[in-house]
């Protein structure tokens, strides 16, 4: 099975449970439910939930940055993974801020908020891809995090137009690297 073989080879999993849609559907089978939980999370190395994802994992409301925190860390310390939920669900104006707990620690991953952007669909599973990718790559957690933070907010704020009323994300022409921040806090 796939578990076996992430322990078995100790491979760097990288989940993105994507089991919410941002329209608050649920794209999981609850039959599928404990395996998500139990098997995938517990042989994982880092986890990528949204705010609606986090909070079935967590059982808790996040509704403003305390809660977004309350539960990286709850997903954190109950798996023994690098938790980063994503909080672009969550109201915010000045940064888009996504919470990141990691053995013990809590982080702010943050990028300035862009405004009026029609194109953040998809995003987050993006988001999850980079960071896969860098950790491939040989990068470690966090500069992991902070290279595809950055990759996504490069390509909002410089988006693809593949017709009238479609754009796609695509890698960014400006390094917007100085604008990314991981803090602990």
């Amino acid at each position: 099975t796939l578990i076996a073989a992430v322990r078995k080879y100790n491979l760097k999993l990288v989940v993105d449970p994507v089991f919410a849609a941002t329209s608050g559907k649920e794209l999981l089978a609850d039959s599928a439910w404990d395996v998500l939980r139990d098997e995938l999370l517990t042989a994982s190395y880092l986890v990528t939930p949204n705010v609606p994802e986090a909070e079935r994992i967590t059982g808790i409301a996040i509704r403003n940055e305390k809660d977004l925190f309350k539960a990286a860390q709850i997903i954190s310390d109950t798996y023994k993974i690098i938790c980063v939920v994503k909080g672009g669900h969550l109201k915010q104006d000045k940064y888009a801020v996504d919470a990141v707990a990691c053995d013990g620690h809590l982080y702010q991953l943050r990028a300035p908020m862009l405004k009026n952007c029609r194109h953040t669909h998809g995003t987050g599973c993006t988001f999850s891809a980079a960071v896969c990718a860098n950790l491939a790559l040989g990068m470690e957690w966090d500069d992991a995090l902070l290279e595809a933070k950055t990759f996504v907010f490069g390509s909002i704020a410089e988006p693809v137009r593949l017709g009238e009323n479609t754009e796609v994300m695509y890698p960014p022409e400006t390094d917007y690297s100085e604008h990314i921040s991981l803090l602990e806090i």
